[in-house]
């Protein structure tokens, strides 16, 4: 399927299928998406393959605000818009604010934090925070590069959730401080996962052909002026204003990136580079 249309833009995974395309003018996107979408249906059926029409949405992403929903056709059924959708364990909202996304692993992790929470008085701080590493953490970790760019309004909650679950680690007072508490137990905390997961993911870019795209827009100084600056090695930021890519992974990861040593940037595996890392940004808050 992924060879079955040069409009669309398709990713794949197990039986989980998107496309996408980009215009500039929506009465355009709409005809165009409609269009190849049932050129799409064509082949697939002409190779007797089936989509699901109902459990299949329409998402369209964009700042301005609408006088009205959308729609296309495919196959004489309607297939409506949505404002939000789950794809892959994320759920994506139409302004990429991912409150909902928030909200539903907030939902998930509350319930984690009650467990822990019952669990207190029955085990030792070091079983406490095994259990927080298997039932809380995987939340906070799951896709945490394309989430975790979120305003902190919406971050809110998950802070206060992962404060409530140390507290409880450590067998500590409702009121009492957490920073020495995270600190003890060398945790992160919700911005700084993120922070580390961005690092992590220039590492990647540079030591591994997954990230080609992404690699070819990282840029050091030094590829445009030829002068023995001290920041010649330095990665480009992107000359952006946009809000959203300030707080991307990519930009975020460049940020990350240029504050690391450079003996930390030729860790020789991914493990050890996870390691200190972690320790980096534990002991430079």
């Amino acid at each position: 399927m992924i060879n079955c249309s040069i409009v669309f833009f398709l990713s794949q995974f197990a039986d989980d299928s998107t496309a996408t395309y980009s215009d500039l003018n929506l009465d355009q996107a709409l005809l165009k998406v409609e269009t190849e979408f049932n050129r799409v249906l064509e082949w697939l059926a002409a190779n007797k393959l089936i989509i699901n029409l109902n459990k299949t949405h329409l998402m369209l992403f964009t700042n301005r605000k609408l006088p009205q929903s959308i729609s296309i056709t495919a196959n004489g059924q309607i297939i409506n818009e949505v404002t939000e959708t789950k794809f892959l364990g994320v759920i994506l909202d139409n302004k990429l604010s991912w409150n909902a996304h928030i909200n539903y692993i907030s939902k998930k992790i509350s319930k984690s934090v009650s467990i822990l929470k019952m669990l207190k008085f029955t085990f030792p701080s070091n079983i406490l925070k095994s259990l927080y590493h298997s039932l809380i953490y995987p939340y906070y970790t799951y896709c945490n590069l394309v989430w975790g760019c979120a305003s902190n309004i919406h971050l809110e909650t998950l802070v206060k959730l992962q404060k409530k679950a140390v507290r409880i680690i450590c067998k500590a007072g409702y009121y009492d401080h957490t920073e020495s508490l995270f600190n003890n137990l060398k945790l992160l905390q919700v911005k700084e996962i993120y922070d580390f997961n961005c690092a992590k993911f220039i590492y990647q870019c540079y030591n591994s052909n997954t990230y080609v795209y992404f690699k070819a827009k990282l840029q050091t100084n030094s590829s445009f002026h030829n002068y023995e600056t001290r920041n010649r090695n330095l990665l480009r930021k992107p000359n952006v204003r946009l809000q959203k890519f300030m707080n991307s992974f990519l930009n975020n990861g460049i940020v990350m990136w240029n504050k690391l040593h450079d003996s930390i940037k030729e860790s020789p595996t991914t493990l050890s580079f996870k390691t200190i890392v972690k320790a980096f940004i534990l002991n430079n808050k």
